[in-house]
This record gives C-alpha cells, sequence and structure tokens, in this order.
C-alpha cells in the first residue's frame, strides 16, 4: 500500500509498538507485488479554496527483488482555479526497502507546469531495535535527518497496520520516513475499522477489477500525518484508505483541509514473484 504525505508524492495515541515485534506480526500477512493504476476526482472542495477541480491519477508499482520491495509510483495532477488557470504537476517516486525494514534508499522528482520544483534523493537506515536511524540526503543537498525511536519505512509500516488489522487492534502509533520531503520523518495514527466485504456496486466493481488480489476482506484504515517536531494536535493531512491484508488498496481519499481528492481504482494486475 502506498503511503501518501502531500501532493508533490501524491503505506498510525495508545501504546507504541516496538521495532523488534515486526517480524512477528508482519509473518501474518504477506504484500502482494501489484501494479495499480487509480484515477483522481475532487470529492470536496471549501468555499475558501483555490481548487475548483482535479483532474489526473496515479500508477504505483511494487516489486519483489527477493531481498526487498521495489516501489515506483507516478503522480500526473491538475489542478484547476476559480478562473480556470490549471497547475499540472507530475511526480516520479522510487524506492527500495529491504523486507528486514533495516535499510531504505529514495529517489523523487516533482514537476510543476514543465519547471523542476523538487528532487530529493538519498539513503536511510534502522537500527531495528527500535532506537531509531539516520537518513542521508545528496539531493536537493547533502545533509543527515536522524530518525527517531520507533520509526519505520512505508512498507513495513503497511504490514503492520494489516497485521494488527487481523489481529483485532484498532490503532497504531509510529514514525514514518519515505523520503518524500527533507524536513524528517512525520509521526501517523493509523485508525483502523472493522473488516468489510464488497456489497455496493461500486465496491462490486473494484472487486471485479482485484480478482485473487481481492479475495480477503478488507479494512478501513484512516491514517492522520503529524510533522513530527509539531505540537499541534490538527494533522498535517489525512488518508482513508480500503486495506487488504496484502497491502492492496482498493481506494483512497486523501483531506488536505481545504479540499479532498478521491483516487479510485481504475486497472490492477499482479506481478510474478521474485525467483530467490
Amino acid at each position: 500500500m502506498m503511503i501518501f504525505r502531500r501532493l508533490a508524492i501524491a503505506a498510525f495515541a495508545g501504546a507504541v509498538l516496538a521495532a523488534t515485534a515486526l517480524p512477528a506480526l508482519a509473518a501474518a500477512v504477506e504484500t502482494a507485488a501489484h501494479r495499480a493504476a487509480y484515477r483522481f476526482k475532487l470529492k470536496s472542495s471549501r468555499s475558501d479554496s483555490r481548487v475548483v477541480d482535479i483532474k489526473g491519477g496515479m500508477t504505483y508499482e511494487i516489486v519483489d527483488t527477493c531481498d526487498g520491495w521495489t516501489v515506483n509510483q507516478t503522480i500526473v495532477l491538475h489542478m484547476f482555479n476559480q478562473r480556470n488557470r490549471v497547475v499540472r504537476s507530475v511526480t516520479s517516486y522510487s524506492s527500495w526497502e529491504s523486507k528486514d525494514g533495516k535499510r531504505f534508499r529514495f529517489n523523487s522528482r516533482t514537476t510543476r507546469n514543465g519547471r523542476v520544483s523538487e528532487r530529493y534523493r538519498g539513503t536511510a537506515t534502522l537500527k531495528g531495535d527500535g532506537s531509531g536511524g539516520v537518513a542521508d540526503f545528496t539531493l536537493p543537498k547533502k545533509m543527515r535527518i536522524i530518525l527517531p525511536p520507533n520509526s519505520i519505512f512505508p512498507t513495513a509500516h503497511s504490514e503492520l497496520v494489516m497485521s494488527k488489522a487481523k489481529a483485532g487492534g484498532p490503532f497504531v502509533w509510529r514514525v514514518l520516513f519515505d523520503g518524500t520531503t527533507n524536513e524528517g520523518p512525520y509521526g501517523v495514527s493509523a485508525v483502523i475499522g472493522k473488516p468489510r466485504t464488497a456489497k455496493t456496486p461500486e465496491q462490486r466493481k473494484a472487486q471485479r477489477l482485484l480478482g485473487e488480489l481481492g479475495k480477503e476482506k478488507f479494512w478501513p484504515v484512516k491514517l492522520a500525518f503529524f510533522p513530527n517536531a509539531s505540537r499541534s494536535p490538527e494533522p498535517e493531512y489525512e488518508l482513508a484508505v480500503g486495506m487488504h491484508p496484502n497491502s492492496v488498496a482498493r481506494w483512497l481519499v486523501m483531506d488536505y483541509g481545504s479540499f479532498v481528492i478521491d483516487a479510485k481504482l481504475a486497472k490492477i494486475e499482479t506481478l510474478p514473484k521474485a525467483s530467490c
């Protein structure tokens, strides 16, 4: 499951789970290698928002590389204002994450109306004992960020959330680092709803697209993202997602406060398992 933090790149308070608990939890779920496409639609917009319409979509691919997971993600977004002027944003993001959750590489590039506006590239490591780690950037400049205790990378985060969901846990809190900004990781709270099956016509349509990838029930999960150094009780943004135990997302709703984006599944396919 992909984790969005901002539109530039568009995979949780209670007891904190120690990093040493992750392998046992993750064993309860298995991430599925797959490629998916989603269509964007403006769900709602406040009267004080400059955004009056949104077009675009996203492709997401997660590939098994034996010792890790490679993620490739492209987002094309057209945002229209009251004067029908459009800002076209294109973000390409790729990462590799080791299956033991300790090593991470990331690279992202965003253009707005054809001009490069953001570049992030680097590596990160975690000690694996819950005591944090470091992220070293080479773009936009060389710098090091300290990752605090209980930090986690995106794929491990998705597996942790779904393991908790299958165990009946209603809440997860973690510090997430995904390399989409050099301003530090985010605290992410996830509220997990009760498992569901496809009942509405729209849900059944998604079920047909998912095929074997959606054979198990899905859980509605609501994630709130807080800048790690912030003391504000309000999240920077929120993400609602319908997640299967294999970390496949059947739908997403991205709430940025002044407007909300609906992302519907348009196409999905299973990718082959790695021959290790």
